[in-house]
This record gives C-alpha cells, sequence and structure tokens, in this order.
C-alpha cells in the first residue's frame, strides 16, 4: 500500500482512524510537509516536498539530514549485525567534525568516547581542528570511556603526515616501478632484491630521475 501525502491534518486523523493504528506522538501534514512530533510537539521527522527528509530537524536541508534531538553531542548513526548496541557509528558534534568508528562511540554527557565492543578494541577516524586523524585502540573495557586512546595517523591542513610506527612498502610480484615524472616526483620505491633497492623520485640539477636512498 502507498501512503500520498496528506494535505491537512483531518484527514490523517481520520486515515490512522480507519487502519487502527494507535498514536503515540503527534503525526500531522503541514503545508508541503510530513510531520512526526513527539509528545512534547518537537519536530523529529520531516519529509518535505522536495524529498528531503528530516531527523530532528524542521527543515532538512538533504535527502537525508539528520541532527540529534536537542543538540545533543554525540553519535547521530547506529549499524549493526543484529541491533546490539556495537559494531560502528556516523558521529559529528561541531562545525568541522566527523568521525566513523567501530567498537566506540562517542557521547560527551558519558564521558567522550566509549567503548562498545568485548575485545576491548576499536577505531575511529575522521576530521577536527587539527586535521585528519586515525585512532586505534586495545585494551579498553567494554560499556566504560576510553581510558587508553592513541593516534594511529595524522595529516594536517598542510598535507604533513605524521605515523605512529612503521611504514612498510612491500611491492608485490609484478608490480612495475613507474617512470619518474612530474606525477611521481617525490615518491618513495623499494625494488625487492637479494639486496633491496630504495629510491626517490626526485630533481637533481633539474633532472628527474630514480634516486637511490643510501643505508
Amino acid at each position: 500500500m502507498k501512503m500520498r501525502k496528506v494535505m491537512n491534518k483531518a484527514a490523517v486523523i481520520m486515515l490512522t482512524g480507519l487502519l487502527a493504528i494507535p498514536l503515540t506522538a503527534g503525526l500531522s501534514a503541514a503545508e508541503n510537509k510530513l510531520i512526526v512530533q513527539d509528545p512534547s510537539a518537537n519536530d523529529v521527522f520531516v519529509v518535505d516536498d522536495s524529498g528531503n527528509t528530516g531527523f530532528n530537524l524542521s527543515i532538512p536541508n538533504y535527502a537525508a539530514d539528520v541532527a540529534n534531538n536537542g543538540g545533543a553531542a554525540k553519535a547521530e548513526l547506529h549499524f549493526s549485525k543484529d541491533g546490539a548496541d556495537n559494531g560502528g557509528y556516523l558521529t559529528s558534534v561541531s562545525e568541522n567534525n566527523f568521525w566513523i568508528s567501530s567498537g566506540g562511540v562517542y557521547d560527551q554527557a558519558a564521558g567522550g568516547w566509549i567503548q562498545k565492543s568485548s575485545d576491548g578494541q576499536s577505531v575511529f577516524f575522521g576530521s577536527g581542528g587539527v586535521g585528519f586523524r586515525a585512532f586505534l585502540q586495545e585494551g579498553n573495557t567494554q560499556g566504560q570511556p576510553m581510558s587508553n586512546v592513541n593516534v594511529a595517523m595524522l595529516m594536517d591542513y598542510n598535507g604533513n603526515m605524521k605515523v605512529r610506527g612503521g611504514l612498510q612498502m612491500n611491492m608485490g610480484t609484478g608490480v612495475a616501478q613507474p617512470g619518474c615524472d612530474a606525477s611521481s616526483q617525490g615518491m618513495m620505491w623499494m625494488t625487492k632484491a637479494a639486496t633491496d633497492i630504495v629510491e626517490i623520485c626526485a630533481s637533481k640539477g633539474g633532472s628527474l630521475a630514480w634516486y637511490p636512498v643510501s643505508f
């Protein structure tokens, strides 16, 4: 059965009565909108005439526009296999801030990043005031704020990158070294041999070429 846009509240009430659907929250159809409200008359679900959908937003700007009720600083979306409070989350809590997390969720009121998976491990990465960061954790207690939070990688707004731990170049069999030109300038490359060869594509005296890195 399809439900088309209903143009007035009385028609919605009549329709829901005919279908014998109990309502615990308000449902109305303002001009060019379908609106579901909570008991305090806050808009919790809105579909406008252009097809934009708002969750806790009265005027959605996108096909799916999601906010937290009351502006709470916590994750907005949750993904899991069976509905348990673990798996993956999407979070945005300030103007330049968006995180994808697995095994842990952000909830400022509960203490910040909260461990959710039973293995004590978590991964989260995203943007913020210092640039793009990736975090890798282990040894945290399920259901508790994380005491062990580790930045694994940072890329700042100048493109500088920091990595906690080593960076491995492991070229597979049959992977050919590219030519050294403007598009590969600055690239490092390792060629496997009895004595491995590490080179960098760089300009020397105005000439681009692969030059060996001594070790």
